[in-house]
């Protein structure tokens, strides 16, 4: 079997990650994985050298509306323009693979549905964003469109909210699974927390960064003793306001801006609670790897936050009353109660979001796709 995965990013985001974590496992089940997407960067190019994954880089035109203002109009023609082109490039890319499925790994590019439909291939959509609600896109013709050609494919949606947010909770050729997160042999033991609070996302104004320094100043008045640590990197101008906005609330010297980094587990480990403030997360890949790392969530009650934690035992807020109240809930539990907790989270995490049930899941749904094609 040969799978040629249209990617919409060379950048290392949960998207990315996502992908190459089941097709480590696709390759290894003998798996043939073809990779199409824009320029190549590090470290992916690395990534993907190690699992010797041939790598085709096209020009990718997300289907979103560009800013309205005074050139809309001339960014629309080149949109339409730019999606022409990347389609003919995907179009001979795949008459010279010839895959047996072509596989979008995000709802944010339709070439991948385009170039099935006229070379005839079963063609799978890897639905991972709300589009409108998580970072308010307009999408490319319309709503109504995009949904229409999900109807024509077969779908992998990330979480079963996700699903019912584009009508196809009763779509039979559709399918929720979750991102593997974490490999079952990786999973290690208990630790004793710090008294630290997490943050590990792009920071932005989406991922409810505003009300995170809001919130923790109140916090930081009861407990003084605790940090604030905040892993991640974003737009300078948006990080220096929130900086001032701390600053001004004086809880400043109690937070660590970190920036980004790789590998967030031993933080996690440590950590008393990660906090997810995104007001509507796709999945929450963060999340789901607090979880593995015996780490509390305290997260936003929307989205993929809300169904995640709803099956593992986290503590969801709706405002930031409710915020507060949450993280004060979660540091006043005595050491043998947040065990129980974290523990519990932990064994949830490993039966939903583990990488080889996600590797499992999608390979039989690949088996029952190529299976339909046969009989048809």
């Amino acid at each position: 079997m040969r799978i040629l995965f249209l990617l919409h990013t060379a950048r290392m985001d949960g998207s990315t990650i996502s992908f190459l974590s089941f097709a480590e496992g696709l390759i290894k089940r003998g798996i043939e994985v073809v990779a199409v997407g824009p320029k190549i960067l590090e470290p992916l190019r690395g990534k993907l050298d190690s699992l010797s994954i041939d790598y085709h880089e096209i020009r990718i035109a997300e289907s979103i509306y560009p800013p309205q203002n005074r050139l809309y109009l001339f960014r629309l023609i080149h949109l339409i323009k730019r999606k022409n082109n990347s389609y003919s490039d995907l179009l001979k890319i795949a008459k010279a693979v010839k895959p047996d499925i072509i596989h979008t790994n995000s709802g944010v590019i339709e070439e991948g549905f385009r170039v099935s439909k006229k070379l005839g291939l079963p063609h799978v959509w890897h639905l991972r964003e709300y589009q409108e609600k998580d970072f308010n896109w307009r999408i490319f013709p319309s709503k109504a469109a995009f949904i229409h050609k999900l109807h024509q494919s077969y779908l992998i949606s990330i979480t079963e909210d996700i699903r019912h947010f584009f009508d196809l909770t009763d779509y039979s050729k559709a399918k929720t699974v979750y991102n593997g997160v974490c490999g079952l042999d990786k999973i290690r033991g208990f630790s004793v927390k710090d008294n630290t609070l997490l943050c590990a996302s792009r920071i932005s104004k989406e991922k409810g960064f505003d009300d995170v320094i809001e919130v923790f100043a109140s916090f930081y008045e009861k407990f003084p003793e605790y940090r604030l640590i905040i892993l991640g990197d974003g737009d300078k101008q948006y990080i220096d306001s929130l900086k001032n906005k701390a600053r001004a609330l004086g809880c400043s010297s109690a937070i660590d801006w970190l920036g980004f980094k790789s590998d967030v587990m031993p933080y996690m480990e440590k950590a008393t609670c990660l906090i997810v403030a995104s007001h509507f997360e796709g999945f929450g890949r963060m999340t789901a790897e607090a979880c593995f790392a015996g780490c509390l969530v305290v997260g936003r009650n929307s989205g993929g936050t809300k169904e995640i934690l709803t099956e593992t035992g986290g503590y969801l807020f709706d405002d930031n009353q409710g915020f507060l109240k949450a993280l004060n809930d979660v540091v006043s539990l005595s050491k043998e109660e947040y065990k129980k907790k974290a523990l519990f989270a932990q064994k949830k995490a490993q039966e939903l979001y583990s990488i080889e049930g996600n590797v499992e899941k999608i390979y039989n749904f690949y088996q029952k796709i190529l299976s339909d094609k046969h009989e048809g």
